[in-house]
């Protein structure tokens, strides 16, 4: 018992730590730029945690432009990713997912 206690306290730990290292990429000088740059070409307010879910959708376009044909299982894979990436960033920025 007092070993899986102890691993479930380790799993929260990685937990907030993964938290604690979006929240600092959010705060860094050029996500908070592009996040400006974001919004003017919008019209409307980008959050920087916004503009990494853009990031993250951007990266998994590309590579499922670049990768796609490799065969059809990585374009499976490079499809999902891509869906999951585009459908983040359509969360609310309440949703804190």
């Amino acid at each position: 018992m007092a070993k899986k206690a102890h691993t479930l306290t380790l799993q929260n730990y990685r937990i907030t730590r993964g938290i604690s290292l979006i929240q600092r990429m959010a705060s860094l000088p050029v996500v908070e730029r592009l996040s400006k740059t974001y919004s003017s070409l919008v019209g409307e307010h980008i959050s920087p945690r916004q503009t990494l879910r853009l990031l993250h959708a951007q990266l998994a376009l590309s590579l499922l432009l670049v990768f796609g044909g490799i065969s059809v299982g990585v374009a499976t894979l490079l499809t999902v990713w891509t869906a999951l990436a585009f459908h983040q960033c359509r969360l609310k920025e309440s949703n804190k997912a």
